[in-house]
């Protein structure tokens, strides 16, 4: 099965928006972690029902979240902006209206620690995301992981040292297989294909780095790590059926922590 037939049974929303700060403010790379953490507390008040149902699901049964929170900002640095992006994928599509109305109900709250409160909040248009157009087989591309990617490398996680396309493939794959049981057709797709092909890919570079921002849980009142693998790898002869699975990346993130916006692919 490609990748395609499977995205095509789960029903994907996205919207993009903007918190304008009353002062300019420390933007991280992964404020979108802060960014999930106020649109919680605004969901608990507006619609407690979709806490346990979308936005943290089946808590101990490793059921993923229905949503993830993009950042649009490009760089870490003081702003008195930061844009991001809302990508849901609940069935019946209630989820992100809800997040924007839990959003909107932030305004004049803190953002984070810092005493930085939220003057107000804009939105663009809500679109429905949709897998188009043939995959191609690229000659020669570079992969970036975008922010933080923790996957499983046997019973170790793969650092910078040891990670492989073939650890990025097998991990998008159980991804997309997750989100297809859980909030899509059923549908499953078998690594071998894919990891196959990944075996024939030549690296010609790589500049990677394992890195560990934290945030703040009010919940647990402790700081949660965010380690991952960042940087970019340099591949030659990367076939359609990878060049397809690896481009859900950018609309689903894999590994750990992607509601936060960890794990954050772009093919470039």
């Amino acid at each position: 099965m490609s990748p395609r037939a499977l995205i095509a049974g789960i029903s994907v929303n996205a919207i993009a928006g903007c918190l304008h700060f009353d002062r300019p403010t420390l933007v991280r790379r992964l404020a979108t972690a802060t960014l999930r953490g106020r649109a919680g507390h605004g969901l608990r008040d507006l619609a407690p029902h979709m806490v346990s149902q979308w936005f943290k699901p089946g808590q101990g049964h490793h059921i993923p979240p229905a949503c993830l929170f993009q950042s649009l900002h490009g760089h870490a640095g003081v702003d008195g902006q930061f844009p991001f992006r809302i990508v849901t994928w609940d069935p019946p599509g209630e989820l992100l209206p809800a997040l924007v109305a839990a959003l909107r109900h932030s305004e004049g709250k803190p953002f984070g620690e810092s005493g930085t409160l939220i003057e107000r909040v804009e939105f663009g248009e809500a679109m429905r995301l949709e897998c188009s157009g043939a995959p191609r087989a690229v000659a020669a591309c570079e992969i970036h992981l975008v922010t933080p990617l923790q996957v499983s490398a046997g019973s170790a996680w793969a650092d910078a040292s040891c990670f492989t396309l073939g650890h990025l493939v097998k991990a998008m794959v159980n991804r997309l297989n997750a989100l297809s049981l859980y909030y899509g057709n059923g549908q499953q797709m078998d690594a071998m294909p894919f990891l196959a092909d990944a075996a024939m890919v030549r690296e010609v570079a790589r500049q990677l780095d394992w890195v560990s921002p934290r945030r703040y849980s009010s919940p647990q009142d402790t700081s949660i790590a965010m380690s991952g693998v960042v940087g970019v790898l340099s591949v030659q002869g990367l076939s359609s059926l990878l060049a397809d699975l690896l481009g859900a990346a950018a609309i689903f993130h894999l590994g750990r922590h992607t509601a936060e916006g960890c794990g954050y692919v772009l093919l470039a």
